[in-house]
């Protein structure tokens, strides 16, 4: 996900905070899901994947936090593990994804540092 930025922290944090709402936006799809199966029946799903991916592509339309494909990460993290809906497990994924994009900002730095060391032997 970090690597969607750019490899830069301006915009890695952005895609940070664009996952972390795609996040959100999984836990709130899954209990939408849950609440309107009773009404919705075997549409629940669908209905509800429509409705956050929909939600997801305005995002774009926000002034800093506008990636969709970290929407989408966000999205696919939360489905992905499997947990049941509640608030809890939106700090315990986005710690998770946290510390991914600050190793992959500390992945960076290193690899910058090694190349100026590199760069200075070779003069």
């Amino acid at each position: 996900m970090f690597v969607t930025g750019g490899g830069a922290a301006k915009p890695g944090l952005a895609a940070l905070g664009s996952a972390l709402l795609g996040l959100i936006l999984g836990l709130g799809g899954a209990v939408a899901m849950a609440a309107s199966a009773n009404a919705l029946g075997t549409l629940a799903v669908p209905a509800g994947v429509f409705a956050i991916v929909a939600l997801a592509m305005l995002g774009q339309r926000l002034p800093l936090l506008n990636s969709v494909i970290c929407y989408f990460i966000g999205m696919t993290v939360y489905f992905a593990s499997a947990l049941r809906p509640a608030p809890a497990r939106l700090a315990t994924l986005g710690f998770a994804v946290t510390l991914g994009v600050l190793s992959g900002m500390l992945a960076t730095m290193l690899a910058s540092l090694v190349r100026s060391i590199s760069e200075g032997r070779e003069q």
